[in-house]
């Protein structure tokens, strides 16, 4: 497969994973937000890393050079999963602050944030 091909099915399966994930949780209540995010998250990280991961091997004379790759990857898991807390009054996502700093309250209704439960934290 050449890259420009993976790039085209990378794009189409970003735009389904995008229409899908919207629709998942569109009218749902803010628990079944909270509940789901960790979950879909990783799903959706999981299927671009694999992406990124080929684009890693494609473009690279070496495997040293696909650790930049790799740390970037885990860094987008880390903050996506631990840092980004969905509101469990008004349901919005809310996205860190300063990329190390989880936020403590919802931007939008200014009520307390806590983690999600999915890995017992």
């Amino acid at each position: 497969m050449k890259i420009d091909d993976l790039a085209i099915v990378y794009f189409i399966v970003f735009f389904i994973m995008l229409i899908g994930s919207t629709l998942f949780y569109r009218r749902k209540s803010p628990e079944f937000k909270k509940k789901w995010h960790v979950p879909v998250t990783l799903v959706n990280l999981i299927v671009i890393g694999g992406f990124l991961f080929a684009f890693a091997i494609m473009l690279v004379d070496s495997l040293i050079h696909i650790i930049p790759f790799v740390l970037m990857f885990i860094f987008i898991l880390y903050i996506s999963i631990f840092k980004t807390k969905v509101c469990g009054a008004c349901g919005k996502t809310n996205q860190p602050e300063n990329l190390i700093t989880a936020p403590e309250f919802c931007s939008k209704c200014g009520e307390k944030l806590s983690q999600s439960k999915f890995f017992g934290v």
